[in-house]
């Protein structure tokens, strides 16, 4: 995948600096274009880090004391 695609792939307004999701979940209240669907991008979006959602951690696989023989 490239670079850009990569960039673009989390471009929505949903993680926009600009909107603010509603209580339905599937739209977004944006300053700058009022109410837009959640998953729709324009010419001023910008990331906010703080609307991440962050991958939970995988598990530690537990060891056997007799595999490390």
């Amino acid at each position: 995948m490239k670079k850009k695609d990569r960039d673009n792939e989390d471009a929505i307004c949903a993680m926009c600096e600009h909107g603010t999701p509603i209580f339905t979940g599937d739209s977004v209240l944006c300053r700058r274009r009022g109410l837009v669907r959640a998953d729709g991008c324009c010419r001023k979006w910008r990331f906010d880090p703080l609307k991440r959602s962050v991958k939970p951690t995988p598990p530690v696989p537990t060891l056997d004391p007799r595999d490390i023989v």
